[in-house]
């Protein structure tokens, strides 16, 4: 495994596990570094959405995108960052905006170089069902929901 994967997993690991911390008003979405073992690890600084369940790819033309569900009640969206080289993250955005709650995402890179999105969600208002979104031109479409999955709560994506 190389370096970057295993730094790249790494990080991820120590988010999920670490907990969330709160931006202070104004503060960027930059990463404070972290050394955790003599390892320097990058710690994204979720906003006031908070942050669990993170889903990590590496894009095959490069870069590394990912994915978390918000944990605060009015912010229970997954949200998506992308990083060029996995130690300088932008600015999370939300990628399918919805008025219930979304949870548990999954990334996947076909191999057309498209990123695609799936995640649990009680978006219909009846039960918790599988989405799938798929990103063209840097944005999510909208999501759809994938039959023969209903009451999917946590997922995993190969």
């Amino acid at each position: 495994m190389s370096r970057r994967i295993a730094l790249g997993l790494l990080a991820a690991c120590a988010l999920a596990l670490s907990g969330c911390g709160t931006a202070k008003a104004g503060a960027a979405a930059e990463p404070q570094a972290t050394t955790i073992d003599g390892h320097a690890l990058a710690r994204l600084g979720f906003g006031a959405e908070g942050g669990e369940k993170p889903a990590l790819a590496r894009r095959a033309a490069g870069g590394w995108v990912l994915a978390y569900a918000g944990t605060r009640s009015a912010e229970r969206k997954i949200y998506v960052a992308s990083s060029p080289d996995g130690t300088h993250w932008g600015k999370p955005r939300v990628a399918c905006a919805g008025a219930f709650a979304d949870q548990a995402p999954a990334l996947a890179e076909d191999a057309r170089g498209q990123l695609h999105l799936f995640f649990a969600s009680n978006r219909s208002g009846e039960t918790q069902a599988l989405y799938h979104a798929v990103e063209a031109d840097g944005a999510f479409g909208a999501p759809v929901v994938v039959a023969g999955f209903e009451g999917a709560q946590d997922l995993a994506v190969a």
